[in-house]
């Protein structure tokens, strides 16, 4: 229901018309009205409450500590009893805050204990590395880990045996964000991977990680700076199953002629199972 009232002053020019609403949006606009029109002394708040009156069905109570709360309670819409409950609930939740805020969350992530210090670290790689915008941060992490790994073990070459088991210890990452990590790293010209053929079984023994001129430093494209290893000590492990395996390592394979052999066999599978596609297509119907 819309009431228009307007409020009577001995100026010249009478204020404008006050209506209230049935919402308590525009109750709450029409309450700020007329307040500033009847310019908020102490001595108006009955004559506000008489062109008001009482508060409409739909009221809403504004959050406590706004100027919509104010004024609602100066209009006689919220009774003091309300205000002296909604100050004391937010009195109780603030000291709750101060007391709780420098607490753990019972959410939060336990934490892992601290890696081993075992000396090693990472040579100085180019800037274009974080500059990238085709990389993502696991890729990036991917790469610096392969140089502090090709670092240690093949400083000369620049490049050496790895297996993706170890990056996924390495990374704690699974299997296939790995193999994502290096395709992209080699898509980008950073790497390049190969695959070891073994004799013994024809499957994958490993990778062979190249690195390329883009991961190194300007003052480091040539070369590496020398080890202070022992140059009479020998570089290779005498576990037989290292000996072993090897022994039976075949060539290097890139990736792609690899995915190429490993399907060969569902070719030939399919050709047999289909005797239709091993006669040629005719060259016009």
């Amino acid at each position: 229901m819309n009431h228009n009232l307007r409020y009577s002053s001995p100026s010249s020019s009478p204020p404008p018309a006050i209506t209230t609403s049935s919402s308590s949006s525009s109750s709450l606009a029409h309450i700020a009205d007329a307040w500033h029109t009847l310019g908020g002394p102490a001595d108006r708040k009955e004559a506000l409450r008489d062109l008001l009156g009482p508060a409409p069905a739909a009221f809403t109570k504004p959050p406590y500590g706004t100027p919509q709360y104010a004024i609602a309670l100066q209009c006689g819409w919220i009774s003091v009893e309300e205000e002296q409950a909604d100050r004391a609930a937010l009195e109780e939740r603030r000291i709750r805050s101060l007391q709780t805020c420098h607490r753990y969350s019972l959410y939060e992530c336990p934490r892992a204990a601290p890696p081993r210090e075992t000396g090693a670290y990472v040579p100085e790689l180019a800037a274009r590395l974080d500059d990238d915008p085709n990389l993502t941060d696991g890729s990036r992490r991917c790469a610096r880990k392969l140089a502090e790994y090709i670092y240690r073990r093949a400083r000369t070459d620049r490049g050496d045996e790895i297996t993706v088991t170890w990056l996924m210890q390495a990374l704690g990452k699974c299997r296939r964000t790995v193999q994502r990590y290096l395709r992209l790293l080699e898509r980008e010209g950073y790497i390049q991977v190969h695959v070891i053929h073994s004799q013994a079984t024809r499957m994958c023994a490993g990778l062979f990680v190249q690195l390329l001129s883009p991961v190194f430093a300007r003052h480091h494209k040539a070369k590496w700076p020398g080890t202070l290893a022992i140059p009479d000590a020998t570089a290779e492990s005498h576990k037989k199953n290292l000996i072993k395996l090897k022994e039976q390592r075949g060539p290097l394979i890139p990736c792609r002629l690899w995915a190429i052999r490993c399907m060969d066999g569902v070719f030939r599978a399919l050709t047999k199972t289909l005797p239709l596609l091993n006669h040629p297509s005719p060259t016009s119907l």
